[in-house]
């Protein structure tokens, strides 16, 4: 019934909304067949296609095979980002982006804690501290864009969005480092002060209380 009333790539949204990513990437891969969708659509269904596979990356047990899997979502959404920037499906994707960050570092984590091998350790260290670092300057650039001009309703909910996002990645970058070092104790600290400056800038926004 709901296939009679919206646009199948819309109905293949909400579908994985509902939580049958299967189902939803059936139907995606239906549409792409058929040939029959508008630019606006296509552009939808490739958004969709990277959050299908996004969740089905994260669903990987072998934190290795993981990390990689959403590694290439990751380039994957950022390259889309770039190549359809303005639309919506790309702001939607920008906004996305720090939570796929955090479900890598958070894998590399894991992978660190279930390897005995000392250069393995060392590598994915790196490999994690990489990630993170490139970012937190995404996101600080990207603020700086957006602190020019963001009176748009679309504007001001990607820099709030990305104003909670930044100390919430410097809080899981931290992870990444043993008790006791000193880089945990700077990333705890900025994402502290992030978080505060968030909560006078957006008391009366929900994030606020995720923040504190």
């Amino acid at each position: 019934r709901m296939a009679e009333l919206a646009p199948r790539d819309i109905v293949a949204r909400e579908i994985f909304r509902g939580g049958w990513t299967d189902l939803a990437e059936g139907l995606c891969k239906t549409i792409e067949k058929s040939g029959k969708m508008s630019p606006e659509a296509e552009v939808g269904v490739k958004a969709l296609h990277l959050d299908l596979r996004f969740d089905l990356a994260v669903r990987e047990r072998d934190p290795l095979k993981k990390k990689d899997l959403i590694k290439a979502v990751l380039d994957a959404k950022e390259e889309f980002v770039h190549q359809y920037s303005g639309t919506k499906e790309a702001t939607e994707t920008t906004e996305s982006l720090p939570d796929v960050y955090r479900a890598l570092g958070e894998t590399i984590t894991v992978a660190i804690q279930k390897t005995a091998d000392v250069k393995q350790v060392s590598d994915l260290q790196r490999e994690g501290d990489r990630v993170y670092t490139q970012a937190e300057d995404k996101i600080k650039a990207r603020l700086e864009e957006l602190s020019q001009d963001h009176a748009s309703p679309a504007n001001e909910r990607l820099y709030t969005s990305l104003s909670y996002n930044l100390p919430r990645t410097h809080y899981y970058h931290s992870l990444l480092s043993p008790a006791g070092e000193w880089k945990k104790k700077d990333l705890l600290e900025k994402a502290i002060e992030g978080f505060q400056q968030f909560g006078l800038d957006n008391n009366e926004n929900l994030l606020y209380y995720d923040g504190a």
